[in-house]
């Protein structure tokens, strides 16, 4: 179980928040992917949302909700197959000094514990 986690920053030129742009992300990021299967967790459980986790300080990005989405959960099959929640947290983008990136994250349902044998002694 795996994941890639972060701001993709170098992705900016072809991410976007709608679903839309998922086309051109596979394009332009293939292989983590592709080649391991990853899944993006935000479009999985949100596929047609307008979704963004960063806005520019400058030209009133924020009031004009003019964001991108660069900030990423990539999961590995094993890992996806576990996703019951993903999101961003945008309200926090909007508190004084905040940063111009909003929190992004998941829930995992956790996986069972094993059930240990126990020996009594007499």
């Amino acid at each position: 179980m795996f994941s890639l986690v972060g701001d993709m920053v170098h992705l900016s030129a072809f991410t976007s928040a709608g679903p839309e742009f998922d086309e051109v992300l596979r394009a332009a990021f293939p292989a983590p992917r592709s080649a391991f299967g990853w899944t993006d967790a935000i479009r999985k459980l949100h596929p047609e949302e307008r979704i963004y986790t960063f806005w520019h300080y400058w030209r009133n990005s924020w009031q004009r909700n003019a964001g991108l989405r660069i900030d990423h959960f990539l999961l590995s099959p094993s890992l996806a197959k576990r996703l019951v929640g993903a999101g961003v947290d945008r309200d926090m983008r909007g508190l004084p000094n905040a940063s111009d990136h909003a929190p992004v994250w998941i829930n995992l349902k956790t996986e069972r514990a094993r059930k240990r044998r126990t020996s009594s002694f007499l």
